[in-house]
């Protein structure tokens, strides 16, 4: 999916990958949650796509909300094994809640989706900002 985005918007992409896996040459590896979000920031990036285990209860070993609440970068989940590389981009559900990072990043799914894609908004409601 990274090396698709890469070639379709001629951009660089980084490889990161955890301790416990199989890492490529080209790829930096971390030993936490923590430690990445640390390398994504120094690294500056500007999309963020992570793979989650997709057998229930495999060993997740990256902290999602951990992730999602310490890089500025908009995050893509994956789900699910992705057999073609572009089909991530034909239907994506992108949640706002209406903080000010959301909304600087809300650009994106329009620009990751592909032509005719389906795109779903999610708008979601802190009970405690409106109490």
């Amino acid at each position: 999916v990274s090396e698709t985005l890469a070639a379709r918007f001629e951009s660089n992409c980084t490889r990161y990958v955890p301790a416990s896996g199989e890492a490529e040459s080209d790829a930096t590896v971390f030993h936490s949650t923590a430690e990445l979000i640390g390398q994504l920031r120094l690294g500056r990036a500007d999309l963020v796509i992570v793979a989650l285990p997709g057998d229930p209860g495999a060993e997740e070993l990256v902290d999602l909300d951990d992730l999602v609440f310490g890089t500025a970068a908009p995050i893509l989940v994956l789900r699910k094994r992705v057999l073609d590389p572009t089909s991530p981009f034909h239907s994506i559900l992108h949640s706002l809640n209406g903080n000010f990072r959301q909304t600087r990043n809300f650009s994106y799914p329009f620009s990751l989706a592909l032509p005719e894609a389906r795109l779903l908004l999610l708008h979601t409601i802190d009970r405690d900002e409106i109490s």
